[in-house]
């Protein structure tokens, strides 16, 4: 059973969260390019867990090498915490140039999300490549236990063709699709709770 990330576990999960993303093409494209871009990396995943844990869904798994930030889409921060959180992502991580195009574009992907209430699985990520399958299963069953006791779907996004194909495996059905203006195709994807 995953446990929530708290003061004691936070840097452990924001440390297999940066492992993890050091070489998604995904996040390097998300964060500014420049020589701190290892430690720009590390700041997006400070600032993702931090979003993720005052919205009560950031989970590590029992082994402590994998991190679920998996949360109900009702629960908001408040206009305090968003206005220090972002500002944190734009000093550390983004960029001042970049903080406003990704906050626009942020609210259009927001606009094409499902508005029915359910968990928001914002992020997966694993950093022992030799516990993977154990570490996944464990994540794949507490989230869909969740699902299941709350009676909420699970909503996500990919860019990923390959991620895509996994959550189809998994029981996840294709809802919407968007093409941003860098061409970039994004999938909105849902499992139903009862499935």
């Amino acid at each position: 059973m995953m446990l929530s990330i708290d003061d004691t576990t936070e840097e452990t999960a924001i440390r297999v969260l940066a492992a993890s993303f050091e070489t998604n093409p995904g996040v390097r494209a998300f964060v500014k390019d420049d020589h701190r871009i290892i430690s720009r990396i590390f700041h997006l995943c400070v600032f993702c867990v931090r979003v993720a844990r005052k919205k009560q869904g950031a989970y590590i798994t029992t082994n402590r090498k994998g991190v679920a930030l998996m949360f109900n889409s009702a629960n908001q921060l408040t206009k305090l915490d968003a206005l220090r959180l972002y500002a944190y992502l734009g000093q550390f991580s983004v960029g001042w140039l970049r903080a406003i195009p990704m906050l626009q574009r942020e609210r259009i992907i927001r606009s094409y999300r499902s508005k029915a209430p359910a968990f928001y699985f914002w992020m997966l990520a694993v950093e022992d490549q030799s516990f993977g399958l154990e570490t996944i299963i464990e994540i794949k069953e507490f989230v869909f236990q969740r699902s299941r006791e709350n009676q909420l779907d699970i909503i996500a996004e990919t860019i990923s063709k390959r991620t895509l194909a996994m959550y189809l495996r998994y029981g996840f059905e294709v809802y919407h699709e968007y093409q941003d203006s860098k061409g970039l195709v994004i999938y909105f994807i849902r499992r139903p709770w009862n499935r």
